[in-house]
């Protein structure tokens, strides 16, 4: 029985989106029935943990501050529709969502590097050291 079996559905990575993560952000006015929209893509959010993840501070920065200001819903295509009653939260969430793509693909790129240079140092062997260790006492004598 492997690890995952004895786990609650809801503690096992679910995979990946079936379509990225899209955000409609409209700014409606309370008491009229038009307002302005705006698109924000969320590539960076590929999985069900990384839309948890998302949500989760998406709740606790913007939506639980401005609760009396705004609505939204999350489709099972990944559509997002995000209705705010102000410009200023309209304007906070578009910001929050550039700063977290922008933060997740930095940290990836990161890792990335991070991966790629502990690669690189997988090719050096002992004999590259002792050659650059005397290279270093013939320029020192």
């Amino acid at each position: 029985m492997s690890e995952e079996e004895g786990l609650p559905p809801h503690l096992v990575e679910q995979g990946g989106l079936d379509n990225p993560l899209r955000a409609i952000i409209v700014h409606k006015p309370n008491g009229k029935d038009e307002g302005e929209m705006e698109e924000a893509m969320l590539d960076s959010v590929q999985t069900f943990d990384e839309v948890d993840a998302f949500f989760d501070k998406f709740d606790q920065e913007i939506a639980m501050p401005n609760q009396d200001k705004i609505k939204y819903e999350v489709g099972s295509d990944g559509l997002v529709v995000i209705i705010a009653e102000t410009v200023e939260v309209k304007n906070s969430i578009l910001e929050f969502i550039e700063k977290y793509v922008t933060a997740k693909s930095n940290r990836e790129k990161t890792a990335k590097d991070d991966k790629n240079g502990s690669d690189a140092t997988k090719d050096i062997d002992d004999d590259d050291i002792d050659n650059t260790q005397q290279k270093k006492k013939q320029r020192s004598s």
